[in-house]
């Protein structure tokens, strides 16, 4: 028995080496799946981690863009709170809200109590939004967000409410969730899904790349915030009772700054699981490639037994180990004596093992020995070729029956390629750790770790170009190089679709070979060496972003492992430069404005307060310019805001194209620009010099004509300037003086600019407190109606107009010169006009009653311009006369021939549907407005009014008798009333009288009087 053990020891040696093998490899497989997962671990936790900064950056840009909004339209806002069923007004909301935010869903304002105070016009905010503005009103400082479908049943969207500062009004608007899902999309790596969760009541809210859902949470499980407030920085699967598959897939989560929401890494467990079955495919594949050189060292064993019994014992081993086709040696003892078989041979007679491994070699090997066991062990091997080789090398210790040891048996599997295959993996996860970075550093990073790999046949001369979307023409422009020879990044700083290899490999999007380039192909300059090409596209999923180049020495052939492992690598870079793109995008959308491209105010505010602390620190001068668009309203109300908009981009360019590169171009507001010039001389004088004669570049700039869909127009410009730091201590203080002193520039005229002053500032302050006083002047009843009495030719009052005052606590009467373009400015007017228009009516009646003469017909009232052009203008009419119980035909409404100017066909119309009403119409300072008769012969006028600065000099001007003459003889043949305003003495009336004119108004007569005193008037029946 024993002698026939002995004779086949060496077919037991073989088996048992084969088991040591296959718990080795399945040893091995545990740890590279557990690696892999730790991998995929790192990776989702980076991957939730930039995500979830992404989506808070988004939000905050997003809100900023809602504040914006809510303080440029709060004066409609407001109204429109008050008037919730005016029709118009919420259109007009509508179209700006559309204009800011063009993916918004639906909108309202709400109550300080959480109420929906546009119930006409909600019907896409449902319960579930109500609930929503609710719980904002006990929390108003949350930057929370709100999920769900709308009452239709639509696609899922959120909401953002802001306040409305001391109005206690909630402005709400949802979005849809396109932006929120695309960063979710462009943030997801392959094997992995992002979702973004909130529990609201018994639900739990999910959004994906691909929409939103609803999962019911059951009633016994604990919610999910109370698991966040137990584990604030990291939360452990079974701390959340969510639902068991959604706690089996969960692998990385945190909250996103600022919110309620969750966010969380959830793998493709079948993604996983293929991975992990690769490994051990791997395993026993490699397994069964064994089982089978066993079986055929056996096979060989049996066929040569009987000659084995006939050669020596060391005949016998060699003939035994050269009968394998694996690489095998036996050493034998006390001399350590190696043979090797012919296989090794041919792998190399001499054993060079690489420097770095031969420590750790003889240190597996010593362990083996004195333990007793095999060991197994990787490490580098010069081959025939001088080139080193991966070996795996496994070897079993031998000791006869005294257990004294007779040497190693042992085998080595060349493992090259399965070594790079790993190493290849390790670079890739990486370039793909680089994504979290910036992308110049990313890109950089990338490309030095790519040329950097030994077993690539590379000349460590690389580039990436992405795609040029700034270019008419698709086009790459190089943004990234290593190495490149200087002429050569000035040759291929911007490369056409199709040019040359890059070109090529991008317009057909495939990866483009060449073993040789020289002095035929397109790209070449005097001096340059032959070499090879790779170019590879960087794609996301279909869309092209770019090409990476890399350089091969000349005639390098090309290699199937090359390509797979740099197609590999694009992939990975077009995902990272796919997220960069899209978190730049939601950058622009908070800091850039979206009709110019411009900076918008947030990033100008930024800047501003940069060039403060640079100029205080390097004791320099900058200028801050602060520029209005004269008229530009007139614009949008005549030609439509689509050619507003592209008159905004037509100016910007132009500002551009006049400015140094480092000066810094903002849009501020709808038609504000600031500019601010930087590094300007510390000498006051010579910086005066150099902002003087920009500010005449931009009005030559802007003088030019500007033509728009066939339509030439001319812009102005009024411009405040204030130095920095001189006048401010921070940026908002700056850019209130430059306000200051732009105001000025538009009340001195316009087309000019005013450098700021102390003076300014306190004209300015001045103002400001009479707009803050003007808007509590109505509820506190300081504003009060006069009438100034308007006489026939017999000397009869036959009418009044009413003129408002204002009685301030503190400065007395306040002059309406001085207060109503405040008005008309902050948009009080609409509010003011109106009520003096109710009050106009009702006071009529009562004059009417007192009138013994029985001469009063109309009472006038002055119409602004913004009152005109108001969509609800002709009803606000309607309802003062008919609530005042006034005739219509007893109502005259003066109006300018300034108001002609923006919107006349909507004029006209309104006017005429008043005329047809009974209401008459009177042009107030006829002559010193755009006069046309073009016009004049369609307004339904029954009355034009002689400006008084026409009728002051009417005794020794000439020029304004014939004006005065030439204006009633016109009156007289188009059937038009006369009347002359600020006849103040009889040398006037007279005159007026001879040349034709019926009615008068001024001091001579009567100065404005109150209602008590007009009616005592009336009563008296007094003749002038």
């Amino acid at each position: 028995m024993k002698k026939q053990f002995a004779q086949h020891t060496h077919i037991y040696l073989v088996f048992f080496t084969s088991l040591i093998i296959a718990s080795i490899l399945a040893f091995n497989i545990d740890q590279r799946n557990q690696i892999y997962r730790d991998n995929q671990y790192l990776l989702a936790k980076k991957s939730v981690t930039g995500l979830s900064s992404s989506i808070n950056l988004y939000i905050k840009g997003l809100r900023k863009q809602v504040y914006l909004l809510t303080d440029q339209e709060q004066t409609l806002i407001n109204y429109l709170a008050n008037n919730p069923s005016d029709i118009p007004a919420y259109k007009q909301l509508e179209d700006k809200i559309a204009l800011h935010f063009p993916k918004h869903f639906s909108w309202t304002i709400a109550s300080g109590n959480g109420q929906a105070l546009l119930e006409s016009f909600d019907y896409l905010v449902g319960l579930g939004c109500r609930r929503d503005i609710k719980k904002f009103t006990s929390d108003t400082n949350s930057n929370q967000i709100y999920v769900h479908t709308s009452p239709q049943q639509k696609p899922y969207h959120f909401d953002m409410m802001v306040p409305l500062g001391e109005s206690k009004l909630i402005f709400f608007i949802s979005f849809n969730l396109d932006d929120l899902t695309q960063l979710l999309k462009s943030a997801e790596v392959p094997g992995h899904h992002l979702l973004l969760m909130k529990q609201e009541e018994k639900n739990l809210i999910e959004v994906t790349a691909e929409g939103a859902f609803d999962s019911i949470v059951q009633d016994n499980n604990q919610l999910l915030w109370q698991a966040i407030a137990d584990k604030p920085r990291i939360y452990k699967k079974n701390n959340l009772r969510l639902s068991q598959a959604t706690l089996e897939n969960l692998e990385f989560f945190m909250p996103v700054p600022g919110t309620k929401w969750l966010l969380a890494d959830l793998p493709d467990k079948s993604f996983y699981n293929t991975q992990e079955k690769l490994h051990w495919f791997e395993t026993l594949f490699i397994f069964i490639i064994l089982t089978i050189i066993s079986s055929l060292i056996i096979f060989f064993l049996k066929k040569r037994q009987d000659q084995f019994l006939l050669l020596s014992n060391e005949q016998k081993l060699k003939a035994f180990i050269n009968s394998t086709p694996v690489m095998m040696w036996v050493s034998k003892a006390p001399k350590q004596s190696v043979i090797h078989n012919d296989a090794w041979l041919k792998f190399n007679k001499n054993i060079t093992i690489h420097a770095e491994d031969r420590e750790p070699y003889d240190s597996a090997f010593k362990k083996g020995l004195d333990s007793h066991t095999p060991f197994a062990h990787e490490y580098r091997q010069l081959d025939k070729n001088q080139q080193y080789r991966w070996l795996r090398e496994t070897a079993v210790p031998r000791f006869n029956e005294q257990h004294h040891y007779q040497g190693h048996t042992g085998i080595c599997i060349d493992i090259t390629e399965k070594k790079l295959s790993d190493e290849a993996d390790k670079i890739l996860f990486t370039v793909l750790k680089y994504s979290f970075e910036s992308l110049d550093e990313f890109l950089d990073k990338s490309l030095q770790k790519i040329v950097s790999i030994p077993w690539l046949s590379l000349s460590n001369k690389a580039g990436i170009f992405l795609v040029d979307d700034d270019a008419e023409t698709q086009r790459l422009k190089l943004v990234c190089s290593h190495n490149l020879d200087p002429k050569l990044q000035v040759l291929c700083a911007q490369v056409d679709f199709g040019h040359c290899l890059c070109g090529r490999a991008a317009l057909l999007k495939t990866t483009q070979f060449a073993d040789c380039v020289d002095e035929r192909h397109d790209t070449h300059f005097p001096g340059m060496q032959a070499h090879g090409h790779y170019n590879i596209p960087l794609m996301h999923g279909q869309q092209l972003l770019g090409v990476m180049v890399l350089y091969l020495e000349h005639g390098h052939k090309q290699q199937t492992h090359e390509v797979q492992f740099l197609e590999h690598a694009s992939q990975i870079l077009g995902l990272g430069i796919s997220k960069h793109q899209a978190e730049l995008q939601v950058r622009k959308q908070a800091y850039f404005d979206p009709i110019t491209n411009l900076p918008n105010r947030y990033l100008l505010m930024d800047k501003l307060q940069q060039a403060y602390i640079g100029a205080k620190q390097e004791q320099t001068k900058n200028a801050l310019i602060l520029i209005d668009l004269d008229y530009f309203k007139n614009i949008n109300d005549s030609l439509g805001h689509m050619v507003g908009d592209q008159v905004l981009k037509q100016v910007s360019l132009r500002f551009l194209s006049v400015l140094r590169k480092q000066d810094f171009l903002a849009r501020y507001s709808g038609d504000e620009f600031v500019i601010i010039l930087k590094g300007l001389n510390h000498n006051k004088e010579t910086t005066l010099n150099t902002i003087s004669n920009t500010l005449k570049k931009l009005q030559d700039i802007i003088a030019e004509a500007f033509l728009i869909n066939g339509v030439r127009i001319f812009i102005k410009m009024s411009m405040g300037i204030a130095l920095i730091p001189d006048n401010g201590n921070n940026a908002h203080e700056i850019l209130s003086h430059a306000d200051a002193a732009m105001y000025q520039a538009k009340h001195s005229g316009r087309n000019t600019f005013i450098f700021f002053s102390e003076k300014l500032q306190e004209q300015a302050n001045e103002r400001r407190q009479l707009e803050e006083d003007l808007r509590h002047a109505l509820e506190l009843k300081q504003l009060t109606l006069f009438f100034q009495p308007q006489i026939n030719e017999l000397g009869l009052i036959t009418g009044v107009e009413a003129l408002i005052r204002w009685l301030h606590p503190r400065h007395g009467f306040v002059s309406p010169v001085t207060f109503i373009p405040i008005a008309e400015e902050s948009g009080l007017i609409l509010e003011i006009g109106r009520w003096v228009l109710q009050m106009a009516c009702q006071q009529f009646n009562k004059f009417c009653a007192a009138d013994t003469a029985g001469a009063l017909t109309h009472i006038a009232v002055n119409v602004s311009a913004h009152q005109l052009h108001h969509p609800d203008f002709l009803q606000h009419v309607e309802q003062a006369i008919s609530q005042s119980g006034l005739q219509a035909q007893q109502l005259t409404l003066e109006v300018t021939e300034s108001m002609m100017v923006a919107d006349t066909e909507d004029t006209i119309e309104k006017m005429h549907q008043l005329k047809q009403l009974g209401v008459c119409f009177s042009m107030d300072d006829f002559g010193t407005g755009y006069s046309s008769l073009s016009y004049l012969k369609r307004l339904p006028l029954a009355q034009l009014k002689i400006d008084k600065s026409f009728v002051d000099d009417i005794a020794s001007d000439a020029s304004d008798r014939v004006i005065v003459k030439t204006i009633i003889s016109m009156a007289q043949h188009l059937n038009l009333r006369v009347i002359a305003e600020g006849v103040e003495n009889d040398i006037q009336a007279t005159y007026l009288k001879q040349a034709g004119c019926s009615h008068f108004q001024g001091y001579l007569y009567s100065k404005p009087v109150d209602a008590d005193q007009l009616i005592s008037l009336l009563a008296e029946n007094k003749s002038w």
